[in-house]
């Protein structure tokens, strides 16, 4: 009964109320810049800072170009400071949905004894759940730490491992059709580091620039 009315069924009842459309919003910015909001069903890690001597919880993103506040907890703020103009898109991971950014603001951020000067974007959202802090600004409060690369000995290894003279065949189903991946958006702060990495393993012949679509 979708309609709640007797003798009404729902296939053929011609009062059937209109479905919502409903949307998740997602994170990302650009100037093109990134926000990648962590998605798992495990606990993401939060932690409480302070805006101005008012606590503010946050997820701690590393993948994340820039500091994110919503408009629910800006206007939680004892003192809000005055938002400027901001030209910087703001995505998620779907490159298609830009987010509505309200503004921006620099001030001091505080965690336990340390403190940094930092830049956060506000959009327009009612979940504290996206507020989001960089792995720069993270770092800076020392609630991260990046550790250094394992060093590997070079009296034992050298150079990258090669199978040679052999040939591979990938057996693929006749019936199964061809789908195209779209190509997931990279962080504006690590592209440089991606293109420089590309071409490191390019040079070392380890992978190949291609012109076309691969299996």
């Amino acid at each position: 009964m979708a309609c709640k009315k007797l003798n009404h069924f729902a296939k053929v009842c011609k009062s059937k109320p209109k479905a919502a459309n409903v949307r998740l919003v997602e994170e990302k910015e650009s100037s093109d810049k990134d926000v990648f909001s962590i998605k798992s069903n495990k606990k993401v890690p939060t932690v409480t800072i302070q805006l101005d001597d008012h606590p503010v919880s946050c997820i701690v993103d590393t993948g994340a170009s820039v500091n994110i506040l919503t408009k629910e907890t800006f206007t939680k703020l004892k003192k809000k400071p005055v938002l400027r103009p901001n030209s910087t898109a703001i995505f998620g991971y779907n490159p298609d949905q830009r987010l509505t950014v309200l503004g921006c603001f620099t001030t001091t951020v505080k965690h336990r004894q340390k403190n940094t000067t930092a830049k956060l974007f506000v959009i327009d959202g009612n979940s504290s759940s996206s507020n989001l802090l960089t792995g720069d600004t993270s770092e800076k409060l020392g609630l991260i730490k990046y550790l250094n690369q394992v060093n590997v000995p070079t009296d034992l290894y050298s150079g990258f491992g090669k199978i040679k003279d052999l040939k591979i065949k990938r057996h693929i189903e006749d019936q199964v059709p061809p789908k195209a991946q779209a190509h997931r958006r990279i962080p504006n702060h690590t592209r440089k580091d991606v293109e420089r990495e590309i071409k490191r393993l390019e040079e070392a012949d380890i992978i190949a620039s291609v012109e076309g679509p691969t299996p």
